[in-house]
């Protein structure tokens, strides 16, 4: 009776070990095919890519219209007021390269938002500085924090 009953149980303990991993097996499956394998195009910029405002879209609002949906994905995440600087100092840059896989596309406008020097003003906490040259702008802000502002190096 003891080795019947042990049997059982074992039957039992394997019977439910086996149901485990069969419910594993296909959640694991069904999560990696309803995985999107489609390519995302990223597009990034400012106003004249994205706006609130109904009456002035912008290029970005609409382009979908004009692609494939089920074989891309598009993925707005142009900003308002920014320029390539307060883009990335805002963060917004690191949220589409965290999403960004193999296969993706970037489309970025920039330029807008860019004409003041960069200084502790309205205007110019999204200057940019212009050219090639070696030209540099350290900025300290209110919370003490630095940023260093330079033109884009030719090397």
């Amino acid at each position: 009776m003891f080795s019947t009953k042990y049997t059982s149980e074992n039957t039992s303990r394997k019977s439910i070990q086996g149901l485990s991993v069969s419910i594993v097996f296909i959640l694991s499956s069904a999560f990696i095919l309803l995985q999107d394998k489609r390519p995302t195009l990223f597009i990034i910029g400012d106003s004249t890519v994205r706006n609130a405002n109904k009456e002035q879209w912008g290029w970005g609002t609409l382009i979908e219209n004009y692609f494939n949906t089920t074989k891309i994905k598009i993925a707005n995440h142009a900003m308002a007021g920014r320029s390539t600087r307060t883009f990335i100092k805002e963060g917004w840059w690191d949220i589409v390269l965290a999403g960004l896989k193999k296969g993706d596309f970037v489309f970025l406008q920039f330029g807008h938002n860019e004409g003041s020097r960069p200084d502790k003003g309205r205007g110019g906490y999204r200057g940019v500085l212009r050219g090639t040259g070696e030209d540099i702008v350290e900025l300290t802000w209110r919370d003490g924090s630095k940023e260093i502002v330079h033109t884009y190096a030719i090397k």
